[in-house]
């Protein structure tokens, strides 16, 4: 009597079971690189956009067009997610006025700020000493 040999190769459940557990495991690795690049792509974004908003508040302070006697705060019209406060410090110096400004905003649950701090020579001018 001949015995004949099936020839049937094929993979048992184990082997299977092993094989997805493999695919899953590095599809999952896959999966959590991509959502971390996009989630720090989106926050290097929120902080180039603070950036541009921070270098406006400077050009503000620059210009003269926030006095260290009035409150300085608000929202960016083109950006109503970011706020921003600028605080102005007394100094030694007569004049020279010590200048926080800060842009504040909001990603996920956590708040974020950008912060800045310069110098700033404020005076007023002598027409408005006058009238005041």
């Amino acid at each position: 009597m001949n015995k004949k040999k099936s020839s049937n190769a094929s993979f048992s459940l184990v082997e299977a079971l092993l094989a997805m557990t493999i695919l899953s495991i590095a599809v999952t690795s896959i999966l959590t690189t991509f959502s971390t690049a996009i989630m720090v792509g989106k926050l290097s974004e929120d902080y180039s956009i603070a950036a541009t908003m921070m270098e406006e508040l400077h050009a503000y302070v620059r210009t003269n067009q926030l006095s260290p006697f009035e409150t300085n705060q608000g929202e960016f019209i083109l950006h109503p997610e970011f706020t921003w406060i600028v605080m102005y410090y007394y100094t030694d110096i007569t004049d020279l006025y010590q200048v926080e400004m800060q842009v504040m905003w909001r990603r996920g649950s956590r708040e974020r700020s950008m912060k800045y701090t310069t110098y700033h020579y404020f005076r007023l001018s002598e027409t408005s000493m006058e009238a005041a």
